[in-house]
């Protein structure tokens, strides 16, 4: 769950808005219909999908010195979660 509350986090900084509990399933199926895909890229296209909005990956927040931005501190705390739950 700490992954999916990350996901979630990022839409909702994004949208600025709280996500329903529809939108939250729209989203965890956005995540499972791309199970080709590393986790945290599963997570990034579901919420660009979502949000319709552009949002980095990871390794380019880390390659552009992550700052203080919200949603660099979000993604990389999504990305976190996201290697426990690979990890096992």
């Amino acid at each position: 769950m700490p992954f999916l509350n990350a996901v979630f986090a990022v839409i909702e900084h994004v949208t600025r808005a709280e996500l329903t509990n529809t939108s939250k399933r729209l989203v965890i199926s956005y995540i499972n219909h791309s199970a080709h895909l590393p986790l945290v890229e599963r997570a990034r296209q579901a919420i660009i999908r979502y949000t319709g909005t552009q949002i980095p990956a990871p390794d380019q927040i880390r390659q552009s010195s992550p700052s203080s931005d919200t949603i660099s501190q979000l993604m990389l705390s999504l990305e976190s979660e996201a290697a426990k739950l690979q990890r096992g």
